[in-house]
């Protein structure tokens, strides 16, 4: 499902499993990517910096209209991420959504990366 967007970057798919009028809250830095045109380029910029994305869900919890999940992601970083050049290195990081689901899809998501985390493996804290 939504694997086929976030995994391989079936921008195509967006249409069957996002509303028209999506709103994704990136919670780190209060951003907002808005509607399905909006999540295309977000999902194209992503798969431009870390070709390999891909993301592995380890929990999903749901009430009502509402799905938490918990999420691993990982990709290699090959190309501009942030405004910084590639590294070349892989990438895992811990991911938290809230989703709301209209008419049978995602009309809202409330994404939590660990951000620092992603930027210390970037950055090569720890390589020695």
């Amino acid at each position: 499902m939504n694997a086929e967007v976030w995994n391989r970057a079936k921008v195509d798919a967006i249409d069957g499993f996002f509303t028209p009028d999506f709103v994704l809250h990136f919670l780190p830095d209060g951003s907002e990517t808005r509607g399905t045109d909006g999540l295309r380029e977000h999902v194209r910029e992503l798969h431009e910096a870390f070709p390999d994305w891909s993301e592995d869900i380890k929990r999903i919890v749901a009430e009502g209209d509402l799905v938490v999940i918990h999420y691993v992601s990982s990709g290699t970083n090959q190309g501009r991420w942030l405004g910084k050049p590639p590294t070349g290195k892989r990438v895992q990081v811990n991911e938290m959504s809230i989703f709301r689901i209209g008419d049978g899809r995602i009309a809202e998501q409330w994404l939590l990366p660990d951000m620092s985390s992603m930027q210390q493996q970037l950055n090569g804290a720890g390589d020695g």
